[in-house]
């Protein structure tokens, strides 16, 4: 599992290429997301509106992937549920993170 916890105790996790959050104690589970590739490393934004994650795939060959692109930063609002490639380039993304608010 790859997960993250805001500052209220709210969990952001995935498991099968979906990204979900509940509390800390199990309740309020709710499905922000559900992908057809690869997604990992969810990081909630400083405010909690927000989570950044990785869509795409970390290494795999490209000929062994029909759909291959590598893995791109996205981020998603919690409460609308819309989505927003933050970069697009022909490098892999990894480790997604947040700058601290000064």
């Amino acid at each position: 599992y790859d997960f993250s916890i805001n500052s209220k105790g709210i969990i952001a996790y995935i498991i099968n290429d979906e990204l979900y959050i509940q509390d800390i104690h199990g309740n309020n589970k709710s499905k922000l997301l559900d992908s057809d590739t690869p997604i990992s490393m969810p990081r909630w934004s400083p405010d909690g509106k927000y989570i950044v994650y990785l869509e795409g795939w970390l290494g795999y060959p490209a000929h062994l992937v029909e759909d291959f692109h590598l893995a791109e930063i996205y981020k998603i609002d919690i409460d609308t549920k819309d989505t927003l490639r933050l970069k697009n380039n022909d490098v892999m993304e990894n480790f997604p993170s947040w700058k601290p608010i000064a």
